[in-house]
């Protein structure tokens, strides 16, 4: 999976860059409100699919001390379903996956399941918007940045590619199909799709220091955010 830290740099670098150079959005057919959640996407993405074991859980006979459930929740913990469920993910078997990836977050609250299943769920839940309304560019480009976290680079570039096609005057996508490309090492087609930013975005830097910070971004340790 890519490093979830470093691509959140570069998305956040994303939203700095073009905040002051995005034009009004009059693509946008229907807000993600008007569709209700499905049950089945659990609770909100900010919910705790887990339980409160900070002060330890209880058991027969006592309780655990919450150091020693901390020191039991290795690495390795949940790692069946966690790799059945990023199994789902590439086969698109999102249903299956948000299950997987659930089942290892409630074995190990620590591990890398815990974000690939806020994406998961994002992912189910911006399908769905697409399917009554699939030409709400926002949603395709958020649904991008999805399969960007989830290592889905094919089903970004789709995604990104929708919501240039939809708005063609946002360099939002533009800046993300770049950004993926990028993560490929195509940089000539990086490079192509970069100079449309650069024709709706004053501000955006040349391509090389657009390149040269991706490239700093990649080799930066990987360390929480």
């Amino acid at each position: 999976m890519r490093p979830r830290p470093l691509l959140r740099r570069a998305l956040a670098r994303a939203e700095e860059l073009l905040r002051g150079g995005r034009q009004p959005r009059l693509d946008r057919v229907s807000p993600p409100s008007a569709l209700p959640d499905d049950p089945e996407d659990g609770p909100p993405a900010s919910t705790d699919p887990a339980p409160n074991v900070g002060t330890g859980a209880p058991v027969a006979g006592g309780v655990i001390p919450a150091s020693l459930l901390s020191a039991l929740r290795s690495d390795t913990i949940g790692e069946p379903h966690y790799q059945q469920g990023l199994r789902m993910v590439r086969a698109h078997r999102w249903n299956w996956a948000q299950r997987e990836l659930e089942r290892a977050v409630r074995a190990n609250t620590d591990g890398p399941a815990r974000d690939d299943l806020v994406s998961v769920r994002a992912v189910r839940r911006h399908l769905r918007i697409l399917a009554k309304w699939p030409r709400d560019a926002v949603v395709h480009l958020e649904l991008g940045r999805c399969y960007m976290e989830l290592d889905l680079g094919e089903d970004a570039e789709w995604a990104f590619q929708w919501a240039i096609t939809l708005a063609p005057r946002d360099p939002a996508g533009y800046y993300y199909l770049a950004l993926e490309y990028c993560y490929r090492g195509a940089d000539a087609e990086a490079e192509r799709v970069y100079a449309e930013v650069r024709s709706l975005v004053e501000t955006a830097p040349p391509f090389s220091v657009f390149l040269a910070e991706c490239r700093a971004l990649e080799h930066t340790e990987d360390a929480p955010t």
